[in-house]
């Protein structure tokens, strides 16, 4: 069972707001007032069950600064009973809980103060036995598993409800005008916020894998695949998400990009996919050939073809005779002499294969051969000699 995670955490206003309005939230853990106006790091080992969160707040200046903060001070408060709920459905019941209580403390403020204000939530619960994401608005959680990437949160936005009804490509979806106008969001009055909450389907702890929280400062300068290489290459958290925000930064930085990386389960899996395959090769391969070697001389012995047999050469005479008459090419027969053959049986051998021969009348007449004396000696049993 799942016990501990790697998480990195970071955060950094862009290039071009002049503070930041995000805020996360890692187990208890969020940014300060004085801290958010400076890029935020900070990467530790959490224990299990925990609770992640991102929020992006608006209402300008001040007003996106506090709402991010309430948010965020809200959900460290009860992260515990949510984190540690005795079912996936207690832990889903104080998450709605909680997030009601932010909404309504959000909107005691905004009628108190004349103001307007609100922030997104991505959120997740990391357990011993899986994950369940939640999200209200654009801020999005993803999970990289498998060298796949796949999100697992839902944009609340007009442009994400085309994509839905078919009316634009996801591509398309990221120039359209409504991207950036919200259809749920924390700050709203009570009776509209029922339901505001959606829950993702729950992801079971199965090998490991890179879960990803982020603000729109990093989806928006990022597309999917670059994320996915991002997250595929670093090899951990912190990497990781050094990485992404300085991507973002570098794509534009048009706003504040928040972000959170939590490395889950054993081991790690980059999306090079190539851990170390090759180390063996040259002794794999040293190995494999000499046993095709011996199992080619063991072929050859049981064939009655000893590998030991030393090959008969013609004379050079002989050799020039027969290129000078021959006028076919000839397939060579493989002739296997026993070693404890007499040489009478050898030599009657050789006549038969003269005679049957073809003849031609350029050819010299072969010599007549005189029998040599058969020597007598006792065969002795054992391999043949080389």
């Amino acid at each position: 069972m799942l016990k501990r995670i790697s998480i990195s955490a970071r955060s950094h206003m862009g290039k071009i707001r002049r503070n930041n309005e995000d805020n996360l939230l890692f187990g208890g853990r969020y940014m300060r007032p004085k801290e958010a106006s400076a890029p935020f790091h900070q990467t530790q080992t959490l224990r299990v069950p925990c609770l992640l969160a991102v929020c992006d707040g608006m209402g300008g200046h001040e007003n996106g600064e506090r709402a991010s903060f309430l948010a965020v001070s809200t959900l460290a408060r009860h992260h515990r009973q949510i984190a540690a709920g005795p079912s996936p459905e207690q832990a889903a019941l104080e998450m709605e809980r909680c997030v009601e209580e932010i909404n309504r403390q959000l909107v005691r403020e905004m009628q108190a103060q004349a103001i307007r204000m609100g922030t997104t939530l991505a959120a997740a619960v990391v357990t011993g036995h899986g994950i369940q994401a939640y999200n209200i608005g654009d801020s999005r959680v993803y999970l990289y598993q498998n060298q796949a990437l796949s999100q697992l949160s839902k944009d609340h936005t007009p442009a994400a409800q085309k994509v839905q009804m078919g009316i634009l490509t996801p591509a398309a979806a990221r120039t359209d005008p409504d991207r950036h106008k919200l259809t749920r969001f924390l700050g709203v009055a009570q009776e509209e916020f029922a339901g505001a909450l959606e829950a993702a389907p729950p992801v079971p702890a199965e090998g490991f894998c890179r879960l990803l929280l982020c603000s729109d400062g990093v989806s928006d300068m990022l597309e999917d695949p670059q994320i996915a290489e991002i997250l595929g290459k670093a090899t951990d958290a912190e990497k990781a998400a050094e990485a992404l925000i300085q991507a973002a930064l570098e794509a534009g930085g048009r706003d504040n990009a928040t972000c959170i990386v939590a490395d889950i389960g054993p081991g790690r899996k980059a999306a090079t996919g190539k851990p170390g395959k090759t180390r063996h090769t040259g002794l794999i391969v040293a190995l494999c050939a000499l046993a095709l070697g011996i199992l080619a001389a063991c072929a050859l012995w049981l064939g009655g073809v000893s590998p030991f047999t030393p090959r008969v050469t013609p004379e050079p005479a002989e050799i020039r005779e027969t290129a000078n008459t021959q006028t076919e090419p000839l397939n060579k027969t493989s002739i296997s002499t026993p070693a404890n053959t007499p040489a009478a049986a050898i030599t009657e051998t050789l006549v038969e294969i003269r005679t049957a021969l073809p003849t031609a009348s350029t050819l010299t007449p072969a010599p007549t051969l005189t029998p040599v004396p058969t020597p007598t000696f006792t065969p002795t049993p054992g391999p043949a000699s080389r």
